[in-house]
């Protein structure tokens, strides 16, 4: 239901749709409205997505400004920020679901507020009005880096370029009309036209497709047409896709408030093994430098609920999900960046939703288990 419930909100009721999330421990989903009165015409509009949703678990919230609103107000700060039109650094902004307000992070909260109130004329004091409020955050960070071991069972692919500098490549895609297989992994990571490869098989493929909003680069897999001798080094064992041994059986976003895992490879190599419980707080940006330009990424912010959930400079590209039963799971994104990572693991992780990265390469599907192209 939570799925019908972001669809609803983001594509038929954004004049008044705020934000969605989970509350696992009582099974229920809250949906924040500016207008909780329209809440039955939003279970109308939700029934017509998903008609066996059991509505009864959803809860309709107050929300004081709409994600439409706050997500525009958050694509111009991002936009100052990396043209260096502000007279502080940003390091990302966060939308929680409820709707209460766009959250601005920042290395000096203090300094920030003096520079804006130096200049109350100035078109960023209208744009840092009763809806913002600047705090003080952890500088995102690309999570790429070099590795020491070849594979390890259950982790995503440990790929590298010519120079040695090492990801992970965690989700899968094809293409249907040209039977070709596809590796994700992050843009910062590798360019359009770069070529890469894995420590035992050097010819993995090139990259032929980016996006910077996703952060995403498609590794096109060369070796023997189809990735079952290289992208499966990761102890899968059929070629329909899976992660960390497990089957994908569904793909799509996730919601606030659900717990995720990711299939990094240097969370494997430091003995982590899959790293979850990672709790998704809401939407983000952030502002990478990668390749000689600096680009702003969307999706969504996660923060630990315990010490198992880990995230290293090496994990960038590796595939996030969410556990659907012992031996399969849905796919819901791609790592990209972490704050705070200075002194081991990551305070906050930030990953791309799957489908926006979906979105960004339409001829490509991601490879679910029993829908692989060649079954079809």
């Amino acid at each position: 239901m939570a799925d019908a419930a972001l669809a609803t909100g983001e594509r038929d009721f954004d004049r008044y749709y705020a934000g969605t999330r989970l509350q696992p421990g009582i099974g229920k989903v809250e949906v924040f409205l500016t207008d909780p009165a329209k809440g039955p015409r939003f279970l109308t509009a939700l029934r017509k997505r998903d008609p066996g949703a059991d509505t009864s678990r959803l809860v309709i919230g107050p929300a004081k400004y709409t994600e439409r609103y706050l997500t525009a107000k958050s694509n111009l700060i991002m936009a100052r920020a990396r043209a260096g039109k502000l007279p502080f650094t940003v390091n990302s902004t966060f939308l929680p679901p409820d709707g209460s307000g766009l959250t601005v992070e920042v290395p000096d909260p203090e300094g920030a507020r003096r520079a804006l109130a130096a200049d109350a004329a100035s078109a960023d004091t209208g744009t840092f009005d009763g809806a913002v409020t600047v705090v003080h955050g952890e500088r995102m960070e690309a999570l790429g880096g070099r590795v020491d071991f070849a594979s390890l069972a259950g982790a995503g692919l440990n790929i590298e370029n010519n120079a040695g500098y090492a990801c992970t490549s965690g989700l899968p895609f094809y293409d249907k009309a040209v039977h070709a297989y596809y590796v994700l992994t992050a843009f910062h990571c590798y360019e359009l036209l770069e070529s890469v490869g894995t420590p035992t098989h050097p010819g993995l493929g090139q990259v032929t497709g980016i996006s910077k909003p996703a952060d995403a680069s498609m590794i096109k897999v060369v070796a023997g047409g189809s990735p079952e001798a290289v992208a499966f080094e990761n102890g899968l064992d059929d070629a329909d896709g899976g992660i960390s041994g497990k089957g994908i059986t569904a793909v799509g976003n996730t919601a606030a408030g659900a717990l995720v895992c990711h299939n990094g490879f240097i969370s494997f190599q430091n003995g982590k093994g899959a790293p979850c419980d990672w709790e998704v707080k809401g939407k983000t940006q952030w502002n990478l430098t990668a390749h000689g330009i600096t680009y702003t990424a969307k999706g969504m912010r996660a923060e630990p609920k315990s010490a198992a959930a880990v995230a290293y400079h090496g994990d960038s590209g590796a595939a996030v999900y969410t556990l659907n039963g012992r031996y399969a799971v849905k796919g819901v994104g791609m790592l990209s960046a972490g704050g705070g990572c200075d002194t081991g693991s990551c305070k906050v992780m930030a990953f791309v939703n799957v489908n926006d990265i979906s979105a960004a390469f339409r001829s490509l599907s991601p490879m679910i288990y029993d829908k692989a192209p060649m079954n079809d």
